[in-house]
């Protein structure tokens, strides 16, 4: 695996594996995310892969030569990027989540309209637009916002002027 082109973000080491076109995504030596241990990431997997519709899989743990400790090994497939725009503007992640189910608590954050689940880190960077156009989110932190949190981010959405329904079809539609 050593010989694969290599990304670094805050959480993971990626790699491209061309020959099954995935990410795969190593967590750091002992750490799971950004919070939490083992069982929170894992959850947090689930909850991407139901309210994205994305293919995240946990492939195993490793220990790689020279550490101490195992990291997480994830896959998730390989997006062919827009060589022109590989990311997708705020206002169109906005357009995204609204048609996830979310409401815009402010730029890169988002309160589920039926679950008690807030999205996180939903910034540019953290989606791909692919050629056709199409928008997957592959780096964003789902988590389950409790008390004071979890009203703070109720505030913000009643606060803040929500896309309209009949705007999320429209651009889902064109896409």
């Amino acid at each position: 695996m050593l010989e694969l082109p290599r990304l670094h973000g805050a959480e993971h080491d990626v790699r491209f594996d061309i020959d099954s076109n995935l990410a795969i995504k190593l967590t750091g030596p002992g750490e799971y995310g950004w919070e939490g241990g083992l069982e929170k990431y894992l959850q947090r997997l689930v909850w991407c892969n139901e309210l994205f519709e994305e293919a995240f899989f946990v492939e195993g743990l490793v220990t790689l030569a020279g550490e101490q400790a195992e990291r997480l090994v994830i896959t998730q497939p390989w997006y062919d990027a827009d060589h022109e725009r590989p990311h997708p503007t705020q206002d169109e992640i906005d357009v995204y989540m609204r048609a996830k189910g979310f409401h815009k608590a402010y730029d890169g954050a988002y309160l589920h309209k039926t679950r008690d689940l807030a999205a996180s880190d939903a910034v540019p960077k953290n989606f791909i637009r692919t050629r056709a156009g199409v928008t997957h989110a592959i780096d964003v932190i789902t988590l389950e916002p409790t008390g004071s949190k979890y009203e703070r981010l109720q505030n913000m959405v009643h606060g803040q002027p929500q896309i309209p329904s009949d705007v999320v079809v429209a651009s889902v539609v064109q896409s």
